[in-house]
Protein backbone atom coordinates (compact mmCIF):
# COMPACT_ATOMS: atom_id res chain seq x y z
CA UNK A 1 0.00 0.00 0.00
CA UNK A 2 1.21 2.99 -1.02
CA UNK A 3 0.90 6.15 1.38
CA UNK A 4 -0.19 9.70 0.18
CA UNK A 5 3.75 11.01 0.53
CA UNK A 6 4.52 8.40 -2.17
CA UNK A 7 5.88 5.84 0.22
CA UNK A 8 4.97 2.25 0.80
CA UNK A 9 4.25 0.65 4.02
CA UNK A 10 7.94 -0.38 4.57
CA UNK A 11 8.29 3.56 4.52
CA UNK A 12 10.24 3.26 1.56
CA UNK A 13 9.78 5.08 -1.74
CA UNK A 14 9.44 2.19 -4.51
CA UNK A 15 11.68 3.78 -6.92
CA UNK A 16 14.32 4.41 -4.34
CA UNK A 17 14.07 0.77 -3.13
CA UNK A 18 14.22 -0.32 -7.00
CA UNK A 19 17.40 1.42 -7.79
CA UNK A 20 18.89 0.74 -4.45
CA UNK A 21 18.26 -3.43 -6.12
CA UNK A 22 19.61 -2.39 -9.02
CA UNK A 23 22.49 -0.60 -7.88
CA UNK A 24 23.93 -3.16 -4.97
CA UNK A 25 24.46 -6.85 -6.06
CA UNK A 26 26.68 -9.85 -4.28
CA UNK A 27 28.63 -11.24 -6.93
CA UNK A 28 30.46 -14.27 -5.34
CA UNK A 29 34.03 -15.32 -7.52
CA UNK A 30 35.03 -19.05 -6.80
CA UNK A 31 38.27 -19.52 -5.67
CA UNK A 32 39.41 -21.65 -8.79
CA UNK A 33 38.92 -18.24 -11.32
CA UNK A 34 40.97 -16.04 -9.08
CA UNK A 35 44.00 -15.46 -10.87
CA UNK A 36 47.43 -15.46 -8.54
CA UNK A 37 48.82 -12.52 -10.29
CA UNK A 38 45.87 -10.29 -8.87
CA UNK A 39 48.01 -10.62 -5.65
CA UNK A 40 51.03 -8.86 -7.08
CA UNK A 41 52.33 -5.36 -5.67
CA UNK A 42 53.90 -2.78 -7.55
CA UNK A 43 55.90 -0.79 -5.39
CA UNK A 44 56.28 2.91 -6.55
CA UNK A 45 58.35 3.18 -3.63
CA UNK A 46 59.87 -0.06 -2.70
CA UNK A 47 58.55 -1.13 0.61
CA UNK A 48 56.13 2.08 1.30
CA UNK A 49 53.85 3.23 -1.48
CA UNK A 50 52.47 0.61 -4.13
CA UNK A 51 49.97 0.98 -6.73
CA UNK A 52 46.08 0.87 -5.14
CA UNK A 53 46.76 0.97 -2.16
CA UNK A 54 46.93 3.69 1.05
CA UNK A 55 50.33 4.68 2.87
CA UNK A 56 49.57 6.95 5.75
CA UNK A 57 52.47 8.93 6.68
CA UNK A 58 52.37 10.75 9.86
CA UNK A 59 54.30 12.99 11.77
CA UNK A 60 54.21 15.87 14.22
CA UNK A 61 53.67 18.83 12.73
CA UNK A 62 56.40 20.77 11.41
CA UNK A 63 58.75 17.27 12.05
CA UNK A 64 59.43 16.45 8.36
CA UNK A 65 56.93 15.04 6.31
CA UNK A 66 56.63 18.18 3.28
CA UNK A 67 60.31 17.69 3.21
CA UNK A 68 60.27 13.92 2.93
CA UNK A 69 57.58 13.86 0.22
CA UNK A 70 59.06 16.75 -1.67
CA UNK A 71 62.97 14.70 -1.41
CA UNK A 72 60.74 11.69 -2.93
CA UNK A 73 59.03 13.54 -5.54
CA UNK A 74 62.25 14.81 -6.89
CA UNK A 75 63.55 11.05 -7.29
CA UNK A 76 60.21 10.18 -9.46
CA UNK A 77 60.77 11.93 -12.95
CA UNK A 78 63.80 9.41 -13.64
CA UNK A 79 63.53 7.07 -10.33
CA UNK A 80 65.84 6.68 -7.76
CA UNK A 81 66.85 5.52 -3.73
CA UNK A 82 65.72 6.52 -1.01
CA UNK A 83 65.55 3.80 1.77
CA UNK A 84 63.74 1.82 -0.91
CA UNK A 85 64.07 1.73 -4.60
CA UNK A 86 61.44 4.33 -5.90
CA UNK A 87 60.17 3.79 -9.48
CA UNK A 88 59.78 6.56 -12.24
CA UNK A 89 56.09 7.62 -11.85
CA UNK A 90 53.55 10.13 -12.38
CA UNK A 91 52.08 11.92 -9.21
CA UNK A 92 48.56 14.62 -8.60
CA UNK A 93 49.59 16.31 -5.17
CA UNK A 94 46.36 17.79 -3.83
CA UNK A 95 47.43 20.26 -1.27
CA UNK A 96 46.08 22.71 1.01
CA UNK A 97 49.48 24.76 0.30
CA UNK A 98 49.69 26.91 -3.27
CA UNK A 99 51.05 25.37 -5.96
CA UNK A 100 54.09 28.05 -5.60
CA UNK A 101 55.02 26.74 -2.67
CA UNK A 102 55.30 23.63 -3.77
CA UNK A 103 57.65 25.16 -6.59
CA UNK A 104 60.01 26.45 -4.37
CA UNK A 105 60.75 23.45 -2.45
CA UNK A 106 60.97 21.16 -5.73
CA UNK A 107 64.16 23.61 -7.14
CA UNK A 108 65.60 21.82 -9.77
CA UNK A 109 62.46 19.90 -11.17
CA UNK A 110 60.70 23.38 -12.37
CA UNK A 111 60.29 21.52 -15.98
CA UNK A 112 59.09 17.85 -14.80
CA UNK A 113 55.87 16.90 -15.93
CA UNK A 114 55.55 14.15 -13.55
CA UNK A 115 54.24 16.26 -10.88
CA UNK A 116 50.84 18.06 -11.13
CA UNK A 117 49.62 19.97 -8.63
CA UNK A 118 45.87 20.81 -7.25
CA UNK A 119 45.34 23.77 -4.56
CA UNK A 120 42.26 22.97 -2.20
CA UNK A 121 39.42 23.12 -3.99
CA UNK A 122 36.98 23.67 -0.70
CA UNK A 123 37.04 27.02 0.78
CA UNK A 124 35.79 24.81 3.89
CA UNK A 125 35.61 21.19 4.64
CA UNK A 126 33.17 19.51 2.70
CA UNK A 127 30.29 17.13 3.42
CA UNK A 128 30.39 13.47 2.39
CA UNK A 129 29.00 13.94 -0.49
CA UNK A 130 30.93 16.63 -2.13
CA UNK A 131 33.74 14.19 -1.13
CA UNK A 132 33.03 11.24 -2.35
CA UNK A 133 32.05 13.52 -5.95
CA UNK A 134 35.54 14.62 -5.85
CA UNK A 135 37.10 11.59 -5.36
CA UNK A 136 35.71 10.57 -8.74
CA UNK A 137 36.62 13.71 -10.65
CA UNK A 138 40.19 12.73 -9.63
CA UNK A 139 39.61 9.15 -10.62
CA UNK A 140 38.56 10.32 -13.80
CA UNK A 141 41.64 12.27 -14.03
CA UNK A 142 43.97 9.68 -13.51
CA UNK A 143 42.51 7.52 -16.20
CA UNK A 144 42.70 10.66 -18.20
CA UNK A 145 46.48 11.90 -17.21
CA UNK A 146 47.97 8.27 -16.36
CA UNK A 147 48.70 9.31 -12.74
CA UNK A 148 50.22 6.86 -10.94
CA UNK A 149 50.34 8.46 -7.36
CA UNK A 150 47.18 10.84 -5.69
CA UNK A 151 49.57 12.77 -2.41
CA UNK A 152 46.68 14.31 -0.34
CA UNK A 153 48.46 16.89 1.84
CA UNK A 154 46.93 16.79 4.63
CA UNK A 155 44.12 14.54 5.12
CA UNK A 156 42.46 16.74 8.03
CA UNK A 157 42.02 19.54 5.57
CA UNK A 158 39.95 17.32 3.45
CA UNK A 159 38.80 14.68 5.29
CA UNK A 160 34.78 15.47 6.02
CA UNK A 161 34.76 14.13 9.50
CA UNK A 162 34.08 16.51 11.63
CA UNK A 163 35.27 14.65 14.77
CA UNK A 164 38.17 13.09 13.49
CA UNK A 165 37.92 10.83 16.83
CA UNK A 166 34.72 9.15 15.85
CA UNK A 167 34.91 5.78 14.02
CA UNK A 168 31.89 6.49 11.96
CA UNK A 169 33.02 9.96 10.37
CA UNK A 170 36.37 8.90 9.48
CA UNK A 171 35.23 5.95 8.00
CA UNK A 172 32.73 8.23 5.80
CA UNK A 173 35.94 10.13 4.81
CA UNK A 174 38.00 6.64 3.74
CA UNK A 175 35.36 4.73 1.74
CA UNK A 176 35.52 7.60 -1.09
CA UNK A 177 39.17 7.04 -1.16
CA UNK A 178 37.83 3.28 -3.44
CA UNK A 179 37.65 5.36 -6.30
CA UNK A 180 40.93 6.30 -6.77
CA UNK A 181 42.25 3.30 -5.80
CA UNK A 182 40.31 1.65 -8.30
CA UNK A 183 41.19 3.50 -11.16
CA UNK A 184 45.06 2.17 -10.62
CA UNK A 185 47.09 4.68 -8.38
CA UNK A 186 48.69 4.76 -5.31
CA UNK A 187 47.46 7.08 -2.56
CA UNK A 188 49.50 8.78 0.13
CA UNK A 189 47.75 10.42 2.94
CA UNK A 190 49.82 12.83 5.01
CA UNK A 191 48.72 13.83 8.73
CA UNK A 192 49.37 14.82 11.92
CA UNK A 193 50.42 12.11 14.80
CA UNK A 194 48.94 13.01 18.05
CA UNK A 195 50.39 14.77 20.87
CA UNK A 196 51.96 11.64 22.64
CA UNK A 197 52.91 10.11 19.94
CA UNK A 198 51.45 6.63 20.70
CA UNK A 199 52.62 3.06 21.27
CA UNK A 200 53.21 1.26 17.83
CA UNK A 201 50.44 1.50 14.86
CA UNK A 202 48.60 4.33 17.20
CA UNK A 203 50.69 7.64 16.60
CA UNK A 204 48.01 8.96 14.37
CA UNK A 205 46.16 11.94 15.71
CA UNK A 206 42.14 10.65 15.66
CA UNK A 207 40.45 7.50 15.83
CA UNK A 208 42.59 4.59 15.47
CA UNK A 209 40.03 3.39 12.61
CA UNK A 210 42.10 5.60 9.80
CA UNK A 211 45.69 3.37 10.57
CA UNK A 212 43.21 0.12 10.49
CA UNK A 213 41.85 1.75 7.07
CA UNK A 214 45.08 2.15 5.39
CA UNK A 215 47.64 -0.60 4.12
CA UNK A 216 51.06 0.88 4.68
CA UNK A 217 52.09 3.54 7.71
CA UNK A 218 55.01 5.25 8.00
CA UNK A 219 55.66 7.17 11.44
CA UNK A 220 58.42 9.71 10.83
CA UNK A 221 60.01 10.92 14.08
CA UNK A 222 63.13 12.91 14.67
CA UNK A 223 66.33 10.22 15.81
CA UNK A 224 67.17 12.16 18.46
CA UNK A 225 64.42 14.30 19.91
CA UNK A 226 66.28 16.41 22.36
CA UNK A 227 68.25 17.97 19.36
CA UNK A 228 66.06 20.58 17.22
CA UNK A 229 69.32 20.58 14.98
CA UNK A 230 69.12 17.06 14.40
CA UNK A 231 68.91 16.00 10.16
CA UNK A 232 68.35 12.42 11.22
CA UNK A 233 64.60 11.34 10.99
CA UNK A 234 63.43 7.44 11.96
CA UNK A 235 60.81 5.79 9.26
CA UNK A 236 58.61 3.38 11.37
CA UNK A 237 56.90 1.02 8.96
CA UNK A 238 53.53 -1.17 9.45
CA UNK A 239 51.36 -2.78 7.23
CA UNK A 240 50.31 -5.83 5.06
CA UNK A 241 53.56 -6.58 3.26
CA UNK A 242 56.80 -8.28 4.52
CA UNK A 243 58.84 -5.78 2.23
CA UNK A 244 57.64 -2.84 4.50
CA UNK A 245 60.99 -2.47 6.79
CA UNK A 246 60.18 -2.22 10.25
CA UNK A 247 62.65 0.46 10.75
CA UNK A 248 64.92 2.72 8.78
CA UNK A 249 67.18 5.50 9.72
CA UNK A 250 67.82 8.73 6.99
CA UNK A 251 69.25 11.80 6.86
CA UNK A 252 68.87 14.98 5.27
CA UNK A 253 71.90 16.08 3.39
CA UNK A 254 72.97 18.60 0.97
CA UNK A 255 72.07 16.43 -1.71
CA UNK A 256 68.57 14.93 -0.20
CA UNK A 257 67.59 12.56 1.74
CA UNK A 258 70.18 9.59 2.21
CA UNK A 259 69.66 6.13 4.34
CA UNK A 260 71.57 5.18 7.29
CA UNK A 261 70.82 1.98 7.91
CA UNK A 262 68.83 0.19 11.48
CA UNK A 263 68.33 2.75 14.55
CA UNK A 264 71.11 0.15 15.67
CA UNK A 265 73.49 1.22 12.58
CA UNK A 266 72.71 4.72 13.51
CA UNK A 267 72.93 4.53 17.32
CA UNK A 268 76.62 3.01 16.95
CA UNK A 269 78.04 5.18 14.10
CA UNK A 270 76.83 7.93 16.68
CA UNK A 271 78.78 6.64 19.34
CA UNK A 272 82.00 5.91 17.22
CA UNK A 273 81.69 9.48 16.37
CA UNK A 274 81.67 10.79 19.69
CA UNK A 275 84.36 8.53 21.34
CA UNK A 276 86.49 9.45 18.34
CA UNK A 277 85.77 13.63 19.04
CA UNK A 278 86.76 12.81 23.46
CA UNK A 279 89.96 10.99 22.40
CA UNK A 280 91.02 13.43 20.34
CA UNK A 281 90.86 16.20 22.61
CA UNK A 282 92.99 14.10 25.14
CA UNK A 283 96.80 14.49 25.32
CA UNK A 284 97.24 11.49 27.38
CA UNK A 285 95.45 7.47 27.05
CA UNK A 286 92.04 7.37 29.08
CA UNK A 287 90.46 3.99 30.18
CA UNK A 288 86.70 3.34 29.56
CA UNK A 289 85.82 4.87 32.32
CA UNK A 290 87.21 7.67 31.76
CA UNK A 291 85.60 7.79 28.19
CA UNK A 292 82.03 6.74 29.61
CA UNK A 293 82.09 9.72 31.66
CA UNK A 294 83.17 12.51 29.14
CA UNK A 295 80.58 11.33 27.15
CA UNK A 296 77.49 12.21 29.46
CA UNK A 297 79.37 15.15 30.60
CA UNK A 298 80.29 16.47 27.11
CA UNK A 299 77.80 14.51 24.59
CA UNK A 300 74.93 13.39 26.98
CA UNK A 301 74.99 10.51 25.63
CA UNK A 302 74.44 7.59 28.04
CA UNK A 303 75.91 3.78 27.00
CA UNK A 304 76.46 1.16 29.21
CA UNK A 305 79.82 -0.50 30.31
CA UNK A 306 79.40 -3.82 27.62
CA UNK A 307 78.55 -1.67 24.44
CA UNK A 308 81.31 1.40 25.23
CA UNK A 309 83.58 -1.96 25.67
CA UNK A 310 82.79 -3.11 22.52
CA UNK A 311 83.07 0.04 20.43
CA UNK A 312 86.08 0.85 22.09
CA UNK A 313 87.37 -2.73 21.01
CA UNK A 314 86.13 -1.92 17.70
CA UNK A 315 87.63 1.11 17.03
CA UNK A 316 90.97 -0.08 18.02
CA UNK A 317 90.83 -3.19 15.78
CA UNK A 318 90.03 -1.13 12.82
CA UNK A 319 92.95 1.71 13.45
CA UNK A 320 91.36 4.50 14.56
CA UNK A 321 92.60 4.63 18.08
CA UNK A 322 95.41 2.81 19.77
CA UNK A 323 95.15 1.00 22.74
CA UNK A 324 97.45 0.46 25.48
CA UNK A 325 97.64 -1.71 28.55
CA UNK A 326 97.04 -5.71 29.13
CA UNK A 327 93.01 -5.71 29.99
CA UNK A 328 93.66 -6.29 33.54
CA UNK A 329 93.43 -5.23 37.03
CA UNK A 330 96.41 -2.87 37.56
CA UNK A 331 96.78 -2.35 33.40
CA UNK A 332 93.24 -1.62 32.16
CA UNK A 333 93.01 -0.55 28.52
CA UNK A 334 93.54 2.77 28.07
CA UNK A 335 92.58 4.68 24.86
CA UNK A 336 94.40 7.68 22.51
CA UNK A 337 93.40 8.64 19.55
CA UNK A 338 95.48 7.45 16.56
CA UNK A 339 96.08 10.29 14.06
CA UNK A 340 98.92 8.36 12.06
CA UNK A 341 95.96 5.96 10.68
CA UNK A 342 92.66 6.42 9.59
CA UNK A 343 90.87 9.74 9.25
CA UNK A 344 88.49 10.55 12.71
CA UNK A 345 85.51 8.46 12.57
CA UNK A 346 83.65 12.24 12.94
CA UNK A 347 84.95 12.66 9.21
CA UNK A 348 83.60 9.61 8.06
CA UNK A 349 80.28 10.27 8.84
CA UNK A 350 79.77 13.60 7.65
CA UNK A 351 82.14 13.34 4.42
CA UNK A 352 81.75 9.91 2.06
CA UNK A 353 85.31 8.12 2.02
CA UNK A 354 85.10 8.92 -2.11
CA UNK A 355 85.16 13.00 -1.20
CA UNK A 356 87.62 12.89 1.53
CA UNK A 357 90.07 10.81 -1.43
CA UNK A 358 89.60 13.47 -3.60
CA UNK A 359 90.56 16.01 -1.05
CA UNK A 360 93.38 14.62 -0.36
CA UNK A 361 94.35 13.89 -3.93
CA UNK A 362 94.28 17.54 -4.64
CA UNK A 363 95.76 18.34 -1.47
CA UNK A 364 98.59 15.93 -2.67
CA UNK A 365 98.84 17.70 -6.25
CA UNK A 366 98.95 21.17 -4.35
CA UNK A 367 101.94 20.29 -2.58
CA UNK A 368 103.44 18.43 -5.05
CA UNK A 369 103.70 22.18 -7.24
CA UNK A 370 105.02 23.74 -4.09
CA UNK A 371 107.40 21.33 -3.47
CA UNK A 372 110.79 22.54 -5.36
CA UNK A 373 112.67 20.09 -7.72
CA UNK A 374 115.95 19.16 -5.42
CA UNK A 375 119.07 19.76 -6.74
CA UNK A 376 122.08 17.26 -7.52
CA UNK A 377 123.34 18.68 -4.41
CA UNK A 378 120.82 18.00 -1.90
CA UNK A 379 120.29 14.59 -3.91
CA UNK A 380 123.74 13.84 -2.98
CA UNK A 381 123.49 14.69 0.57
CA UNK A 382 120.82 12.95 0.85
Amino acid sequence: MTTPTGKNDSGIRPSAKRRDRGRIECKPIPLSEISETAADVEWLWHGWIARSFITLLIAHPKGGKTTLVSEFLKLISDGGELAGEIKKCRALVISEEMPAIWKQRLAGCENSKSIHFESSTFLMKPDQADWAYYCRTVAEQIEEMQIDLVIIDTWQRFTPARDENSVTETMTGMIPLDAIKQAGAAILLNHHSSKGGGAEGTASRGSSSLSGAVDIQIELKRTNPNSSEDRHRTMKGLGRFNETPHEVVIELTDDGYVAVGSRSDYSSKELDSAISEILQSESEAIDWEQVQSKLGDEKEISVNKSKLQDALKKGFENGIWHREGKGVKGSQYRYLFNSSTAPPVVDELNNPPEKQDSEKNVLSEEEEKETPNATDDEVGSI
